[in-house]
């Protein structure tokens, strides 16, 4: 299971590092229903966590060696904003697109069990359950 979007770069005006890896964060709730979507195993929501969640990662600890971190909802402005060449951006057009209505995946008891995995990526990058 691919639960990341990483790509590689060449600087063109960066001080710095001239190549490296951005990886591109997204809610990790949202995240996670992207997951199960795209996986195409419809056995419900809680049963593909259950099934799953010991193979699953933070997106801290995937991007733990990639020189920048942006948010998918806004990966190409951020790329133009850094002035990076980037060779190669089909993961991240054919990545699943935002699941807007996410919220509706989760009860209580899901939140529960999800708190441990989206907790580094919540304080990290600062995202919450709410849009």
């Amino acid at each position: 299971m691919n639960q990341s979007i990483s790509i590689p770069f060449s600087a063109k005006k960066l001080i710095g590092k001239k190549k490296g890896k951005v990886g591109v964060v997204r809610n990790p709730y949202e995240r996670l229903v992207a997951l199960y979507i795209a996986s195409f195993e419809y056995i419900g929501f809680k049963e593909w966590l259950n099934k799953y969640m010991s193979e699953l990662s933070s997106q801290v600890s995937l991007y733990s060696d990639h020189e920048w971190v942006i948010p998918l909802d806004s990966w190409m402005y951020e790329l133009n904003e850094m002035n990076v060449q980037h060779p190669d951006t089909s993961q991240v057009v054919l990545a699943p697109a935002v699941i807007e209505e996410f919220e509706c995946y989760y009860d209580s008891e899901l939140r529960d069990l999800v708190a441990p995995l989206v907790l580094d990526d919540c304080t990290t990058y600062g995202y919450t359950f709410r849009k």
